[in-house]
């Protein structure tokens, strides 16, 4: 059998234009003389195109069955269609072999079954537009973002693209802002683009819709997306329409009583109230959600939601006035490290209705400063403590004393005792010689009692206020070390008089002891007068003699303060009743007499000449130290010679 195939062309394109298809036309005949399977090969085309062969309208995918001439069948058009992609370089020559054997045997003659031809690839541009949707079913006061997306198909830069938004009617309650992430546009105004081949671009449409528009309002928006003409001269324009329709009606008003809530402590717990007003013809679904409520231990409606969100329903209503619904919420302050802000928002189907940040404060106590105790403590954080302590001090002060007086007790009533026996033994029978010894015995036990009490004032510390102040003292902490002086002294004071006191009534009472008729024997004097309380009068009268009217002092202040030294004589062992004589004694003869009819005066000397102030000098007081000057001395001087005072 002879084997013999014919390739004719019957039409190829010299251009192809990225994006669309092209085609090229051949006739295959069989001219042998038996049945033939011609087998088509194309070789040339980029393996970015697409192409295939088709037979009489149906996609080739074997070989061609063609028959012997005399059957009439031995002839069959094929067509191989090609597209290149729409990013394909512009001007790009492509060649392409086309060629047809037999699938058993060899041809006959090879001249006459192939062909070659070359086609180029035209420039370009073919705008694209793409919008996310077409239709809005929208509610009243709501907002809605529709994405559009343009590009450029082809393989050239287009300058000239541009895109614009129109709509059949104008609302006032109805926006549109198209924009492109910098600037932004309104209705009929152009946006130009400038895209180059294959870029691919994002528009963001924005559409608000006002509360005051009424249900069924409908509005039609057209989009323009415009291109440079194609290479046949015609123009290249995109027309998209969206169809914004008013369902329903959307109206709420928010309230909150955060901003009622005063200051808090850490700790405290709070009520607050997110109120809802809503006026909408359909049901609303709300959720109320709150940033950092963990750190606010907030809970709404009883109950704790560990993302806490919280839902309410509101029904449609029909009411002027509105449906009212609430949460009823409770939060806990943090302390002032933890405080962070809270953020409040209620959503709808993913749109934000609401949203605010309460700025509530949180405040701590502040304890007021009690200043330093002799710089050691605190004394507004310690004041229990130092209660106690002095307390306990005091406490520990009184039984000492308890026990120091009990003990000089008990050794006087054994001198007193051992007197008596020694007494009795020497003691003349006869009643002149037992006068002549009352009288011998009297006048020194008189004078022992009347000489107990110390004769001099015992002196506080010499260290001044000034010196304390230069040394870096406080006020406060110097005031505090008088207060604490002041009481040591007192107390000291008050047990050394009470000893000297014990002292004197037992001398008395063992010189009655040993006389046999005190009535008889013991002469009656005038009982004596606590020293201390005649130095108080005796001062008295010194001041009144100088025309200064002493204030009155307290019971505290007329107990006379001993210095340190006095005070340590309390714990001192105990004198016999003899040595307490023959004190008595000696003091009675070294001090001076004074007049019976008056009382005598202190004796003040000057500060600067150390001479004695009289009723008719005229004297200065220093007001820091109260230390006394003549006036002629202090005038001159530029400070106290005592304290140190400029005053």
């Amino acid at each position: 059998m002879l084997h013999d195939i014919i390739l004719r062309v019957l039409g190829n394109p010299t251009n192809v234009t990225p994006g669309q298809s092209s085609s090229a036309t051949f006739e295959i005949e069989n001219n042998g003389n038996g049945p033939e399977h011609a087998m088509l090969i194309v070789e040339g085309i980029p393996s970015t195109w697409e192409y295939h062969i088709e037979v009489g309208a149906t996609e080739l995918s074997g070989p061609i069955s063609l028959s012997p001439s005399y059957e009439n069948n031995h002839i069959a058009q094929v067509q191989i269609i090609f597209t290149p992609p729409s990013g394909e370089e512009g001007n790009l020559e492509i060649d392409i072999d086309i060629s047809v054997v037999p699938s058993e045997g060899t041809d006959l003659n090879p001249s006459d079954n192939s062909h070659s031809f070359s086609v180029r690839t035209n420039r370009v541009t073919k705008p694209v537009l793409s919008m996310s949707t077409n239709v809005l079913d929208v509610r009243t006061d709501s907002m809605h973002l529709v994405t559009l997306g343009v590009l450029n198909d082809g393989n050239a830069v287009d300058g000239s693209m541009r895109i614009r938004i129109v709509a059949d009617t104008l609302l006032p309650g109805i926006t549109s802002t198209l924009s492109n992430g910098g600037a932004s546009l309104h209705l009929s105004q152009w946006m130009d683009l400038g895209m180059p081949p294959q870029q691919n671009k994002e528009l963001q449409w924005l559409i608000t819709v006002s509360s005051d528009l009424p249900v069924g309002t409908r509005v039609i928006f057209s989009v323009v997306f415009e291109a440079s003409d194609d290479i046949q001269g015609n123009s290249q324009t995109i027309n998209e329409t969206l169809i914004l329709t008013i369902t329903s009606h959307r109206e709420l008003n928010f309230e909150n009583t955060l901003s009622q809530i005063p200051e808090l402590y850490p700790g405290q717990r709070m009520l607050f109230k997110v109120n809802v007003t809503s006026y909408s013809s359909f049901t609303e679904e709300l959720e109320l959600n709150i940033l950092e409520g963990d750190v606010w231990s907030v809970k709404c409606n009883n109950l704790d939601q560990t993302t806490y969100s919280w839902n309410l329903v509101i029904p449609s209503t029909n009411d002027p006035s509105g449906r009212n619904v609430e949460w009823d919420c409770e939060l806990t302050a943090p302390e002032l490290s933890d405080y962070i802000p809270l953020e409040f928002s209620i959503k709808s189907e993913n749109e934000t209705l609401w949203y605010t940040v309460a700025e509530v404060t949180i405040y701590t106590p502040e304890i007021e400063g009690g200043g330093l105790i002799f710089g050691l403590v605190e004394l507004d954080q310690q004041l229990p403590l130092m209660i106690g302590v002095g307390g306990l001090i005091f406490l520990v002060f009184v039984s000492l004393m308890v026990i120091a007086i009990n003990k000089r007790r008990k050794t006087m009533m054994e001198d007193d005792d051992y007197d008596d026996d020694e007494h009795d033994e020497h003691t003349a029978p006869t009643q002149q010689q037992q006068q002549q010894q009352q009288q011998q015995i009297a006048q020194p036990i008189i004078a022992a009692s009347q000489q107990v009490v110390p004769a001099a004032i015992p002196q506080q510390n010499t260290i001044t206020d000034e010196q304390y102040r230069i040394a870096g003292w406080s006020e406060d902490k110097i005031a505090d070390l008088r207060r604490q002086e002041v009481n040591e002294i007192a107390e000291i004071s008050s047990a050394i008089q009470a000893t000297h006191n014990q002292a004197a009534y037992a001398s008395q009472v063992q010189y009655q002891q040993s006389q046999g008729s005190p009535q008889q024997i013991q002469p009656s004097t005038p009982q004596p007068v606590p020293l201390v309380e005649n130095e108080q009068q005796n001062l008295h009268s010194a001041f009144g003699s100088l025309g200064v009217s002493e204030p009155p002092v307290s019971e505290v202040e007329k107990t006379p303060l001993p210095d340190t030294a006095s005070a340590l004589d309390t714990f001192a062992p105990e004198a016999s009743y003899d040595e307490i004589e023959a004190a008595a004694v000696e003091t009675e003869n070294t001090a001076p007499s004074e007049p019976q009819g008056g009382q005598k005066l202190p004796q003040v000397n000057c500060a600067y000449c150390d001479r004695i102030l009289s009723h008719t000098d005229q004297w200065f007081e220093c007001p820091d130290c109260g230390i006394y000057s003549h006036t002629q001395c202090r005038e001159g001087q530029q400070v106290c010679s005592r304290c140190g005072s400029k005053n």
